[in-house]
């Protein structure tokens, strides 16, 4: 009988197959390689030897891991990450006949989050990061152009260091996502102000950067792609210049951008097709966050409000 770390290549493989993203096949590799860990320190090493003890004994482990720095627990999604990555294994390891039996049955997801987003910007807030930008560097309009792009499309990091030059549809004011999260593309629209710093950036800046043929549209100063765990260091900076405490980088303006447009008038649908989101579900959790006409709703409506 193989054992756990023999079979995962066919498994990842099988992945690959299917067409699943090398982003997605690596969160797999980590998660599952968790499970392989924990069950070798078991003795657990072949699939014969799974039985519900086990996979329960592993899900009680999940969720009472203490992380190193924090000595917090894990967020429940995370949990729930790890959970479903080994679910999907033990039902592949069923339909392979490596088990008699679809452990993947047993195992139970923690109850689905309802999240808000950590935080957004206000209309000032983001003119305040856009501004403390410093324009006298080649460096300065780059990243000036990637945050107007950031809050006019609300694009993800991924999505922003993956653009290339025919991405940009001047004529008709878009940007073209390629392969962007759940490997679809996609259309956003692009304002007129990004589209100006773009402009700024590709006739200033990028032929200076650029070393070999690319088509790529973010450079870094040396002519590469921007990998994306550079992005947020370095937009972060400008946070921090503009006194803007609040956590996040990329990711706020894509929170702030959403928000913004809810509460100044677009519908669920609409903000879904620009979010690029596949359930109108994750889509509502803005609906919470549009206090400020919650606010003007409830001082027009609530009797404990009105003028005596």
């Amino acid at each position: 009988m193989p054992t756990f770390p023999e079979l995962l290549p066919s498994y990842y493989l099988a992945l690959q197959l299917d067409h699943w993203s090398p982003r997605t096949v690596e969160r797999r590799r980590f998660s599952l390689g968790r499970f392989v860990d924990w069950a070798e320190q078991r003795d657990c090493t072949e699939p014969r030897q799974l039985d519900e003890q086990v996979l329960g004994a592993y899900r009680r482990a999940v969720y009472h891991h203490r992380q190193s720095r924090t000595a917090q627990s894990l967020k429940f999604s995370t949990q729930s990450s790890y959970l479903a990555a080994l679910k999907h294994w033990l039902h592949w390891l069923y339909q392979n006949q490596f088990t008699p039996t679809d452990w993947s049955l047993v195992v139970r997801l923690p109850k689905s989050e309802k999240r808000l987003p950590s935080a957004y910007l206000t209309i000032e807030e983001v003119e305040r990061i856009l501004e403390a930008v410093d324009l006298g560097t080649a460096a300065g309009v780059r990243d000036r152009a990637m945050l107007e792009v950031l809050y006019s499309t609300a694009i993800r990091r991924s999505e922003l260091v993956g653009l290339e030059l025919d991405s940009i549809d001047r004529s008709r004011g878009l940007l073209r996502i390629v392969q962007g999260k759940n490997r679809k593309d996609r259309y956003v629209p692009i304002g007129r102000r990004a589209l100006a710093w773009l402009e700024k950036y590709l006739q200033e800046i990028r032929p200076q950067w650029l070393r070999d043929e690319t088509q790529v549209l973010f450079l870094s100063s040396r002519g590469n792609r921007l990998h994306p765990n550079a992005v947020n260091p370095l937009l972060r900076q400008y946070f921090e210049a503009a006194e803007i405490t609040k956590p996040g980088s990329v990711h706020i303006f894509r929170h702030t951008a959403a928000t913004l447009m809810l509460e100044g008038g677009a519908d669920l649908r609409s903000l879904q097709t620009f979010l690029g989101h596949e359930h109108l579900n994750t889509t509502e959790i803005y609906t919470h966050i549009t206090l400020q006409q919650l606010r003007q709703v409830y001082l027009r409506t609530h009797p404990a409000e009105r003028d005596e």
